[in-house]
C-alpha cells in the first residue's frame, strides 16, 4: 500500500513538473507577443494592404502637390499638430496643425510606413 501512494505522489510530481514547463512556455509567448506585438502586427499589416502609399500636400490656398518620396511625407507629417483618420473615397488620414491650414492627406499605406519607420506622428484619438 505504501508503495503504491508512492507511486502516485511520484507521478504526481512529474505531472506537475510537466504543467509547471508548459505554463512557463505560455508565460513567455504571452510575453514575446506583448513586446513584439506593435512592431509585428504594424508589419503584417503593412504587407498585406495590397495598395501604394499615397501623399497629398494640399496648402491653405488649395493648391495641391502628390509627394511621392513617402519618407518626405512621413518627415514633414512629423512637423503636424495633429493626424486624424477620416472617411475620404481616396484618402485615410489628414494630418495638420490648423484646419483652414496646409493639410496633408495619406491612405492607410503611407500611414503605416511612417508608424512603421518610427516617425514621431501625433495621432488623435
Amino acid at each position: 500500500m505504501l508503495l503504491y501512494l508512492f507511486a502516485i505522489i511520484n507521478n504526481m510530481a512529474k505531472a506537475a513538473r510537466v504543467i509547471n514547463i508548459a505554463l512557463l512556455m505560455v508565460a513567455a509567448i504571452l510575453l514575446m507577443t506583448w513586446v513584439f506585438s506593435g512592431s509585428i502586427t504594424g508589419q503584417v499589416s503593412y504587407t498585406m494592404d495590397g495598395a501604394e502609399p499615397e501623399c497629398k500636400f494640399i496648402s491653405a490656398d488649395d493648391s495641391s502637390n502628390e509627394i511621392k518620396n513617402i519618407d518626405l511625407c512621413c518627415f514633414e507629417i512629423q512637423k503636424m499638430i495633429t493626424c486624424e483618420k477620416i472617411s475620404d473615397s481616396e484618402f485615410d488620414y489628414i494630418c495638420y496643425n490648423i484646419k483652414e491650414g496646409n493639410k496633408y492627406y495619406l491612405n492607410s499605406k503611407a500611414f503605416t510606413y511612417c508608424v512603421k519607420e518610427g516617425y514621431d506622428i501625433e495621432r488623435a484619438n
